[in-house]
This record gives structure tokens, C-alpha cells and sequence, in this order.
């Protein structure tokens, strides 16, 4: 041999006029150190011949003589590796609302082989996280002493909380040999929750009257009263944070400006009302004493907030609770002449139906 990386080993004699051995002489090619040995760095050995005329005889004392000798050139190409090193194993994307857009995190990765004269490039795949974007994705061309990273990112289309162990899978690679392990897979923890909005609901609590309504609209209705009867009518009102799933947190102010002649107590502002639990105490009363007779609508309303720590609060839409009711006066505290005929008529009807009754 004539250096590294070459080797060189074996030796014949007596190889006979036209003969050929092609077993006895080896070259090697060592592999402990990496490097691109072509052209001017190629290798080399030198296959030294002698001629022996002792098969013919009469030679003696001189019958071998050194002849020339001759090069045997050799090429090739030895990398070194890549290792693969996993350097964020979790991802925490935190609280998120549906329909955000959140910002993409990196799973970073480093190939911590050592710099030689000619080196694999580090692959790196992520699989195993198919509730985050980013699930097979992977960085390649990662060189020694170097590092690279693998986007991943939070869907937020739907509520929920995930958390999901992905598997970072290293590979070597050049473009001489076939792809090649390069460590270990690395595990990584990636995990996130998307809250829906907080949701207000106005609920009736008990009273009198009737209630009706929905979203951004509720009415209490007490009906029909006669002035001269001086009656009292109340009910009781609740706040429901109704959102399902991780959801923010409910605040809300009330707007009570409105709302006389109606007597309302209770309607305080709240702070962190979690999903399923209540706001009570609302109340409303109505005196008819001193209205004259009339439909007296008033409102109050209610301005929400959708609220979670870490967030920035959402102002949700105004919601109207709206009162009505009808103040009557005949000074004698029976039903008005219109209602006492809607009233008979009434009779009559249920009459002349018990009449076809008993008739059929």
C-alpha cells in the first residue's frame, strides 16, 4: 500500500508462462476514516514482480532479477454518518378559540455528528400527531454540527383538548448508498386546547307570568291587571353560561337604565362564570299603583364577555330582557265591559258545545 486509505496484502510465485492468479493479491479500502478519494485523492498500491528463470535451470546464482513494478490505483468514497438528537420534546400550544389562527411551533432536531471531510445529511420525519398540521412532515439535508426544525401547528376548526405523542424518525443520507438509520426514534409530546366562546342564556327563575324568547331576545309578559286591585307581579331571572366543551369563562354588565316603572334588584355585574354554572338573583317586580292604563314595555339589558386567562376578551352581542304588561282601569276592580263580553261569549260557546255533546 502507498497510504491510507488503501491496503494492500498477498503475494504468488512460480506463476508459470501465460498463467494468471487472480486470488492472491488483495487491496482494501479502509473505512475509519471519512473522506472523498477520487481523482487527485484517489489511493494507490504497488505490485512489485520478479522473473525467476529457475524452471529453466543453468541460471544459478542469478536466476531471479526485479523487473518493473506496477501501480494499482484505487477509488472510493467514506462517509460518515449522521446522528440524529431530538431537542424539543413537547409542544404546548396552550388555549386557543375555535377559528384562531395560531401561530405554527418547531419540533427542532440536530445532527450531532462530527464535521469530516465528507458526511451524511440528517433526515427527520414526524408521524403520530393526525390532530395537529404537520403530521408527516419532516426536514432533510440537515448536515453535521447542524440543526433544522419541523413545523407543526394547531387546528382550531373544532373545540376540544388534544394531546398526542408523535415519533421523530431519523435517517442518513448521501447520494451513493441507501438510506440508513441515524439513532434512535425521538418521542414528542404535542398538545393544545381550543375553547368555544362563552354562550349567555337569560333563564326564569319563578314568578309570575309568562316567559318566552331566545338568543338575543327574552320577554317576560305578566299579563293584565286592573289598576283598582293595586297587584304585584315579580319574577326571578338566572344568567347561564351555556357554551359545551372547553369553552371560555362569562362576564357581564347590565344595563338597568330602562327598566322603571319595573323594580329590578340583583342585576350586579359577574365575573367567571365557567360552563353550566348560573348567575341567580335576578328580580323584577311591577306595583300597578298609580299607571294609568296602558301596555308598559321596559328592558334591560345584558352585555356578555367571553373570557378565559391568558386570552383577550371577547365582546359577545347585547341580549334584551324585555318586560310587558297591561294596566286596565274601570274603578271597580272587575274585569273591563270588553272583557266581561269576551267573557259571556265565552260561556256560551262552552255551552252550545256541551249542547252538541249531548245531542250526538
Amino acid at each position: 500500500s502507498n497510504g491510507a486509505p488503501v491496503t494492500a496484502v498477498g503475494s504468488f510465485s512460480l506463476l508459470g508462462p501465460g498463467g494468471t492468479d487472480s486470488t492472491s493479491l488483495q487491496v482494501g479500502f479502509l473505512t475509519s476514516a471519512a473522506g472523498n478519494f477520487t481523482g487527485g485523492n484517489a489511493g494507490s498500491a504497488t505490485i512489485s514482480f520478479v522473473s525467476d528463470a529457475s524452471n529453466v535451470g543453468g541460471c544459478a546464482p542469478n536466476c531471479a532479477m526485479n523487473i518493473a513494478s506496477q501501480t494499482v490505483t484505487a477509488i472510493g468514497k467514506v462517509y460518515n454518518a449522521a446522528v440524529g438528537q431530538l431537542n424539543t420534546t413537547v409542544v404546548d400550544f396552550g388555549v386557543a378559540r375555535v377559528g384562531d389562527v395560531v401561530a405554527a411551533r418547531n419540533v427542532s432536531v440536530s445532527n450531532v455528528a462530527a464535521v469530516t471531510l465528507l458526511n451524511d445529511t440528517l433526515q427527520a420525519s414526524l408521524t403520530g400527531i393526525s390532530d395537529f398540521s404537520g403530521n408527516g412532515s419532516s426536514v432533510a439535508g440537515v448536515g453535521p454540527s447542524a440543526s433544522g426544525n419541523i413545523a407543526v401547528g394547531l387546528i382550531t376548526a373544532t373545540a376540544g383538548t388534544f394531546d398526542q405523542t408523535g415519533t421523530v424518525v431519523f435517517t442518513s443520507q448521501n447520494p451513493d448508498l441507501a438510506d440508513i438509520s441515524a439513532g434512535p426514534n425521538g418521542a414528542v409530546q404535542v398538545k393544545g386546547t381550543v375553547n368555544n366562546l362563552a354562550d349567555a342564556d337569560i333563564l326564569f327563575d319563578g314568578g309570575n307570568g309568562s316567559f318566552s324568547g331566545s338568543n338575543l331576545m327574552y320577554v317576560w309578559d305578566f299579563g293584565a291587571v286592573d289598576q283598582a286591585m293595586a297587584q304585584v307581579f315579580s319574577a326571578d331571572f338566572k344568567v347561564r353560561n351555556v357554551a359545551v366543551g372547553p369553552s371560555d369563562n362569562l362576564n357581564g354588565e347590565f344595563d338597568t337604565t330602562g327598566a322603571g316603572p319595573y323594580a329590578v334588584s340583583g342585576f350586579n355585574p359577574f365575573f367567571n362564570l365557567v360552563a353550566g354554572m348560573d348567575f341567580t338573583g335576578l328580580h323584577v317586580s311591577f306595583d300597578s299603583t298609580g299607571f294609568g292604563p296602558g301596555v308598559i314595555t321596559r328592558s334591560v339589558f345584558l352585555d356578555p364577555t367571553s373570557v378565559f386567562a391568558g386570552l383577550s376578551d371577547i365582546a359577545l352581542s347585547r341580549i334584551e330582557l324585555r318586560f310587558t304588561g297591561r294596566v286596565f282601569n274601570n274603578g271597580t276592580g272587575v274585569p273591563a265591559p270588553g272583557t266581561v263580553l269576551l267573557m259571556m261569549f265565552g260561556v256560551l260557546g262552552l255551552l252550545a258545545a256541551r249542547r252538541r255533546r249531548a245531542m250526538n
